[in-house]
């Protein structure tokens, strides 16, 4: 046997949870935009040592291609 229907309305302040999630993706963006740069730091340091490398390698092969064109002579 029912007496009557009761409706309830719950209203919540969503401010708190629209701010921490305001906060969690500045921070998210901070952490992406430091790796980005460390990734380019890396790819920047890599791609100086390769140059030095292949450089190196150069001067290597043209030394002994004079080498080997001296003896010849």
């Amino acid at each position: 046997m029912a007496i009557g229907t009761i409706f309830t309305e719950i209203d919540l302040d969503m401010s708190k949870f629209v701010k921490k999630q305001q906060d969690l993706l500045g921070k998210i963006e901070q952490v992406g935009r430091q790796g980005e740069e460390a990734l380019t730091r890396a790819f920047m340091n890599l791609g100086v040592t390769s140059d030095k490398v292949y450089q190196g390698m150069v001067s290597l092969a043209v030394a002994s291609y004079k080498r080997i064109a001296d003896a010849g002579t």
